[in-house]
């Protein structure tokens, strides 16, 4: 069965009935423009012979904001600040403070500053004064979300 199409005065086709669907769904023709085949007494709208309506143009898409601190896909959980002080004061020599974060890199560095050098006076303390730092001004974790 082939089919044409009257969209504003202009006739298109003749077109198969799949054919016809691809271009309604592509937005080329609207199921409310009219279409006409062999037999038939009068035009009728697309709507008719499609069962099913086009997918909704992205343009016209409803939109969605993310969920707060939604992260590349990834919803990130709230960590507190608390949690990062204390595992600061009482772990922060072996770095835990910052794996905790999301800064391995840094995480790693204490560790094997600690494990490596720690029975040194100098390297100790330089990393004790280092967490003390951060532990003072770090207020968000690795992806750039705030501690609670």
């Amino acid at each position: 069965m082939s089919y044409l199409v009257n969209k504003n005065g202009e006739q298109f086709g003749p077109y198969g009935l799949e054919e016809l669907a691809g271009y309604v769904a592509r937005g080329s023709f609207s199921i409310s423009d009219l279409c006409w085949q062999d037999g038939w007494d009068d035009w009728k709208p697309l709507s008719s012979i499609i069962s099913r309506p086009p997918p909704t143009p992205i343009s016209q898409a409803p939109t969605y904001s993310p969920a707060p601190y939604y992260q590349g896909g990834i919803p990130a959980s709230n960590k507190s600040r608390v949690a990062y002080i204390l595992l600061g004061l009482f772990l922060g020599w072996l770095g835990i403070h910052n794996f905790f974060a999301g800064y391995s890199g840094k995480g790693i560095a204490q560790l094997l500053i600690t494990l490596l050098t720690g029975w040194l006076i100098l390297p100790s303390l330089a990393v004790i004064i280092w967490v003390l730092v951060e532990i003072c001004t770090v207020t968000k974790d690795a992806n750039g979300v705030p501690f609670s």
